[in-house]
This record gives C-alpha cells, sequence and structure tokens, in this order.
C-alpha cells in the first residue's frame, strides 16, 4: 500500500502565498504526477476551497467546520471531501463560520489532535494530503501541524517576510518537540519574487545564504496568471499551464517528490 504524505502549508504572516501555494502543490501532484490528493482547507477565508472549485459551496454541503463544531454530529473526513475540476484533486472545504468554532475549541480535551485523529480515515484513500492553514498561530493551525509529517513554508521575498522566518521555525520545532516528533520542515518557498527589484533579488540572496533550513530551488515569480487563477476556480496547471508561476509549481512539486521520498 503507498504511504500518504501529509503536507502543511504554514506562515502566521499573511499575504505571502500560503493559499496558492497548497493548491498549486496539490493539483500539480494530481493532474502531473497522478498522486491521489486531498486539499484541506484549514482557513476560515476559504480562499483555498474557492480557488479549485469552479461554482459556489451548497449550503446544505458540511465543511471542515463540523470536524472541529460539538455541535454537530461527526461524520468520517472522507465524507466531507468534494471533487475539484482536476482529476485526482479532492478538497474537503471551509466557511467563515470556522472561525466561530476556534474559540470553542479551547475548552475541548485533546483539542490540538482533533484533525490527526480525522485523518486517519483519510490516508488510505490518498497519496498526498496537503492542508492549508490559517494565517496565524491558534488551535487551528496548531491543529494543521500536529496533523502533518511535512511544513512546507512560504516566504515573501521582501526583508520582514524573511525576518520572520526565524520565529516561523521556533514554532515549528516546539510543535515537534511537544506534540508531533515526526514533523519534519521539507523546506522555504520563497514567493512573489520580480527579478528586476533590486530589493527581491537582495532578500532572496540573504534568505539563501542564512536560512537555517532548506531553501527550495523553485522560486515563484510575481504572475498576473496566478492572481487571475482563482478567480476562475482553476489552478493554474488547468489555467495557464505554461505560465511561469506554473513552471515554478511544477519545479516545487518535483522537489517535493524527491524530498518525500517518492
Amino acid at each position: 500500500m503507498t504511504r500518504c504524505n501529509i503536507i502543511t502549508t504554514f506562515n502566521h504572516k499573511g499575504g505571502v502565498g500560503k493559499t496558492t501555494t497548497a493548491v498549486n502543490l496539490g493539483a500539480s501532484l494530481a493532474a502531473v504526477h497522478g498522486k491521489r490528493t486531498l486539499l484541506l482547507d484549514l482557513d476560515p477565508q476559504a480562499n483555498a476551497t474557492r480557488a479549485v472549485l469552479k461554482k459556489e459551496l451548497a449550503e446544505s454541503h458540511q465543511t471542515i467546520r463540523s470536524l472541529f463544531s460539538p455541535d454537530t454530529v461527526q461524520c468520517p473526513l472522507t465524507d466531507l471531501s468534494i471533487p475539484t475540476s482536476v482529476q485526482g484533486l479532492d478538497v474537503v472545504p471551509s466557511e467563515l463560520k470556522l472561525s466561530e468554532v476556534e474559540f470553542k475549541m479551547a475548552a475541548r480535551r485533546g483539542r490540538e489532535c482533533i484533525l490527526r485523529e480525522a485523518l486517519r480515515t483519510a490516508t488510505s484513500r490518498y497519496d498526498y494530503i496537503i492542508i492549508d492553514c490559517p494565517p496565524s498561530l491558534g488551535l487551528l493551525s496548531l491543529n494543521g501541524l500536529v496533523a502533518a509529517e511535512y511544513v512546507v513554508i512560504p516566504c515573501e521575498t521582501q526583508y520582514l517576510s524573511i525576518r520572520g522566518i526565524r520565529q516561523v521555525i521556533e514554532i515549528i520545532e516546539i510543535v515537534r518537540e511537544t506534540l508531533s516528533p515526526r514533523l519534519q520542515i521539507l523546506g522555504v518557498f520563497p514567493t512573489k519574487y520580480f527579478i528586476l527589484s533590486k530589493a527581491n533579488v537582495e532578500a532572496l540572496q540573504y534568505l539563501r545564504t542564512n536560512a537555517k533550513v532548506r531553501v527550495f530551488d523553485a522560486v515563484l515569480p510575481r504572475d498576473v496568471r496566478a492572481e487571475e487563477a482563482p478567480s476562475h476556480g482553476l489552478p493554474l496547471v488547468a489555467y495557464a499551464p505554461d505560465s511561469r508561476a506554473a513552471r515554478a509549481f511544477g519545479m516545487l512539486t518535483s522537489e517535493v517528490l524527491r524530498l518525500c521520498g517518492d
């Protein structure tokens, strides 16, 4: 039986390309490499959900919120998944009301491990599970980290974003030491790179020289196609497969497969 690799995209800073990374890594794994992939949207903003579904989610369909809410009947995680337009890629959708549930989780026993336990029912169905965390360090992000084996850290090629990487790494190390010994950082993924920007060039050079963890060879350039794709409910591999951003995600995916031993 093929082993299921669980990868979380995490950075507590918003606007660094975290959701874009989760969506397009998942889509590339499925469409290009034929991997059965589940995209799990753990962000109440539900941007990953909208980026892979061409239509609005039916109000009757349960979201990831039901997994964490004490007011709903628990069902297997796989019952929450929806096929996307990319063959082999399913999504467990999110919704804004997920933010309300996070407050209720505080008094729940084993609150940090809810997602890890729920994923036990899904690992036999998928080769890869990609978790998109919120841009904050709350119980939802903590669940995403505890449930995962690997972390990809998207980082904008700007001074302030790179400055925060040390804290991100420290957070992951604390989670590994206290809750999830198997957790590993696959690497930092530089994003929003513009080669004609001196600030971006210097920031990328600094990141590669000073980062205490692996920095991926793949670099996500600024690309209008990457900005357009979510409004069409399509990842780049389906919307603009020949774009510079799509090629960057192809390179990232190859690196991830190699690092996961696949």
